[in-house]
């Protein structure tokens, strides 16, 4: 079995997407059990997708009352997204296939020139 994804979409309200990142950088999410990553993308000047990867569907299922406690402190800068879920847009389910190439990077450290002349791009 490869394990379990859930995304959310979220829209913060103009002038509190730095606040929000903020806020998101102080999760306790690596405490949780059966957690193997989380990841937290921007997708436009508003928009956030946050996907996480579990071991198993019970350990994710069992996550949400700490995923809810988290939303519930910056859930006042949020706009409604769907007429059913509100401040939220989620989805869940197995990973039924999965390529990975995966590259660490050491965290707050720019790409070296040598990394770029390989195809690789830098973050800013």
């Amino acid at each position: 079995m490869l394990g379990y994804i859930s995304v959310v979409k979220f829209e913060t309200k103009p002038g509190h997407s730095e606040e929000f990142v903020e806020i998101c950088k102080q999760n306790e999410f690596r405490k949780i059990n059966g957690l193997i990553e989380s990841t937290l993308i921007q997708t436009d000047e508003n928009k956030f997708t946050w996907i996480t990867e579990f071991d198993d569907m019970s350990k994710l299922v069992d996550a949400q009352d700490t995923f809810v406690a988290h939303l519930d402190t910056w859930r006042h800068m949020l706009e409604n997204i769907t007429v059913d879920n509100g401040v939220t847009d989620p989805e869940s389910g197995q990973i039924v296939v999965r390529e990975s190439q995966k590259i660490s990077y050491p965290e707050h450290n720019p790409l070296s020139s040598d990394e770029s002349e390989l195809g690789l791009f830098k973050c800013k």
